[in-house]
């Protein structure tokens, strides 16, 4: 329970709407309880030939059985409001977290699995906190206040009852057991479901390709089957609870029936009495019934409640914390002593240090493997390094606002990614506030205007999710003037150019020249033409005489044979480095 007040918290549930909702459903409750006795009245009525008497009395329990269901509505509807309240708070809580925790975080989990959390996990305990947790009371109220009725009619009858409660409370006990297995099992298929869909989904180019789509389905339609049965054997188990208990309960009736017919022969009970005793024996055990399968669903909103606990104390990045002064000369960057390594694997970096002057264009070269990629990450801290520290303008970055870091560094990723918009909002993505110049300059230095004229709506032509209706180079050059149109002191081209062709690649070079002339550049290339606009080369190399995997900066002049490397562990100085002056740019 501890797990459902925690989320009670995070939640927040409209406390007024609750309250409201609350009040109207014990004047529910108590309207229920008078049926009972106004029926009894006017069984009495009509057997002792009160002819006016049972009039008056019917037009009572009209009265109260209108003024129920008015009640019911008006409690279901706050109920209800309250419910998709609750459930959006949750999931927009959910998101937020999911959104704070880091990449790495996001690149080991199964995205299936949080999917689940917001869509499935959310409205579990939505459902939960709304449609089962506020009606408890009444149905209490309900149960002892039918009960008391009882006692205060018969009491021999009401401890007959009262004693089976025990029986009936070790049973449920035992039934409940079964039930959160059977939810967990649950969840994990839905989000085995959910992963595959949004893999088969995302990978759909190459998933037809290769002609998989019978073996997609196959495999989707035995996801489908096991959520289906896993579906089918939890709500055997859930729905079996509520009318075990009312079969009970009928038993008990049939019992009280008998005795209350003694009580009735002997004089002990008049026939209102005996009448109404029914009737509230009746009334009782409804709400016994509903009270068994809320336990029952309190079993799979614990597991959905651990779930979302558990991802709720993963630590996110914390965005507010640091200095938000940026640094004066932010393009000056120096990675010193930086050790890093991923988890369950041998170090990437160790001892490593290299200097990046304001704007100097540094081009990293490598194999796979050999950590460019990682160097960019460590800067942008989507990772932090295991040693070592790294300094803009000799400001350690770790001291630094996240959002102040990364708002000083455009980024062009490998693996590029587009927003389901229009073409502008992509360009502008991050930077709404961009002028029509601006974005016209932008496309104009990222070689894209020509092809943007092209299509039907030139800017405001939406392209399909992460850019779809567009080639692949078509996709890379709005997201170079993504970057570009931001005008940050620090660039970084991960392979911004791999699918242009030769003659835009050129196109680019001489843009660059003059465009980042003031720039710190760092380029991730093995393309000659982008290598062109570097004034050295960095190349990462895997010693394979370190059995640690560790990396040494080989620094080479780009206009030089690649055996001027530098010896493993020997740190690029002054005169190792290209020492001739930066082209005109």
């Amino acid at each position: 329970m501890h797990a459902i007040h925690a989320l009670w918290r995070i939640a927040s549930p409209p406390t007024t709407l609750l309250v409201l909702a609350s009040v109207l459903a014990l004047l529910e409750a108590g309207s229920a309880l008078l049926i009972p006795w106004l029926g009894g009245r006017f069984a009495g009525s009509v057997l002792g030939g009160d002819a006016a008497g049972f009039r008056q009395i019917l037009l009572w329990l009209l009265v109260v059985l209108l003024l129920q269901q008015a009640l019911s509505f008006a409690g279901n509807y706050l109920l209800g409001s309250a419910g998709a309240s609750t459930t959006a708070r949750l999931r927009q809580r959910l998101y937020d977290h999911l959104q704070s925790l880091p990449l790495h975080h996001h690149q080991q989990g199964n995205p299936g699995d949080k999917l689940s959390l917001i869509s499935r996990d959310a409205g579990i305990l939505g459902d939960f906190f709304i449609g089962t947790l506020p009606p408890l009371i009444p149905q209490l109220i309900t149960l002892f206040g039918a009960w008391g009725m009882m006692a205060y009619l018969d009491l021999e009858l009401a401890l007959y009852i009262g004693a089976a409660v025990p029986l009936l409370v070790l049973g449920l006990r035992l039934a409940l057991r079964r039930i959160r297995p059977l939810a967990q099992r649950l969840s994990d298929s839905h989000a085995a479901h959910l992963a595959t869909v949004e893999e088969n989904l995302r990978l759909l180019p190459l998933l037809k390709a290769f002609g998989r789509e019978t073996v997609e389905s196959e495999r989707i339609g035995r996801h489908n089957a096991a959520i289906v049965g896993h579906e089918r054997h939890h709500l055997r188990n859930l729905a079996a609870i509520g009318p075990a208990i009312q079969a009970i309960g009928a038993l008990l009736m049939v019992s009280v029936l008998w005795l209350s017919a003694d009580h009735l022969l002997s004089g002990r009970l008049d026939s209102a009495a005996a009448v109404s005793l029914l009737l509230y024996g009746l009334l009782l055990f409804r709400p016994a019934g509903q009270l068994a399968s809320a336990a029952g669903s309190l079993q799979s909103t614990l597991g959905a409640a651990q779930r979302i606990i558990g991802i709720l104390q993963t630590t996110g990045e914390d965005l507010a914390t640091g200095s938000t002064t940026p640094p004066p000369t932010p393009g000056n960057i120096d990675f010193r002593d930086l050790t890093f390594a991923y988890p369950g694997r041998p170090p990437l970096f160790r001892g490593f240090d290299l200097s990046i002057k304001a704007g100097e264009t540094i081009a990293i070269t490598g194999p796979n493997g050999s950590g460019k990629t990682t160097l960019i990450n460590l800067l942008m801290r989507f990772n932090e390094p295991d040693g070592g520290h790294i300094e803009l303008d000799g400001v350690d970055i770790a001291t630094l606002n996240l959002t102040t870091l990364r708002g000083l560094i455009g980024l062009v990723p490998q693996q590029v990614n587009l927003i389901d918009g229009s073409v502008r909002d992509n360009i502008r993505y991050g930077l709404d506030d961009a002028s029509e110049q601006a974005i016209i300059e932008a496309m104009e230095q990222a070689q894209a205007r020509d092809f943007i004229k092209t299509l039907p709506d030139g800017l405001d032509t939406r392209i399909g999710a992460d850019g779809v209706r567009l080639s692949g180079g078509q996709r890379q050059r709005i997201a170079l003037a993504r970057a570009l149109l931001r005008r940050c002191p620090i660039l970084v081209f991960d392979e911004a150019t791999a699918m242009f062709d030769l003659p835009a690649e050129e196109d680019f070079v001489a843009m660059a020249h003059q465009a980042l002339k003031d720039t710190t550049v760092i380029l991730i290339t093995h393309r000659k033409g982008s290598l062109a606009l570097a004034d050295r080369v960095v190349t990462l190399a895997q010693t394979p005489a370190d059995p640690q995997g560790s990396h040494s900066p080989n620094t080479l002049d780009d206009r030089q044979p690649a055996d001027r490397s530098l010896t493993k562990g020997q740190k690029p100085t002054q005169n190792q480095t290209s020492s001739q002056p930066r082209r005109n740019m």
